[in-house]
């Protein structure tokens, strides 16, 4: 629920593993770990660190809370195949729903060619004052502006919020 602060100076990965202690990591993904208890429970868990003044605070989120990142496709195939029989609660279930659609919509924008329109599931505010969900791409983080066609930089997550390709 809460945090645990470190202050012997360990790195964050040491936090981390010092979490896990008595648990068998079967996978790990940047801040994602599938880990199997001595019980054989086995969880999905997202590992939020924070530095301050030396100190690392450590706070996991397990994937039955509904965490608000999505794991790597990888990762969530080898959670659900070693959860299949396990009941899922409301957290959990609504949360990987949300990360099924996160990552469809994140393959989809992987085939996207120069040209091709995109538009978001809200519109991003611009330092000019407008405000688009429109765009052309144009190539990794760039797209033209649909009202204006002037070229903006998308946001990190732009694959994630994408809702619509080549629409007419």
């Amino acid at each position: 629920m809460g945090w645990t602060v470190y202050t012997n100076g360990e790195t964050a990965e040491q936090a981390i593993e010092h979490e896990m202690s008595g648990c068998e990591v079967l996978a790990k993904s940047g801040k994602w770990r599938l880990w199997r208890n001595p019980d054989g429970y086995v969880g999905l868990t997202l590992f939020l660190t924070e530095r301050h003044a030396g100190e690392i605070a450590v706070k996991d989120v397990s994937a039955t809370s509904g965490p608000h990142d999505v794991p790597t496709r990888a990762m969530l195939c080898k959670y659900l195949a070693l959860t299949s029989r396990r009941e899922r609660n409301e957290y959990e279930s609504e949360w990987l729903n949300k990360c099924a659609t996160v990552l469809n919509r994140r393959d989809a924008t992987k085939k996207l060619q120069p040209g091709d329109s995109i538009r978001l599931e809200s519109p991003l505010p611009f330092s000019d004052g407008v405000q688009e969900d429109g765009f052309y791409w144009a190539g990794k983080y760039l797209a033209r502006r649909n009202c204006d066609a002037m070229i903006v930089r998308l946001p990190k997550n732009w694959r994630s919020r994408v809702v619509a390709i080549n629409e007419p």
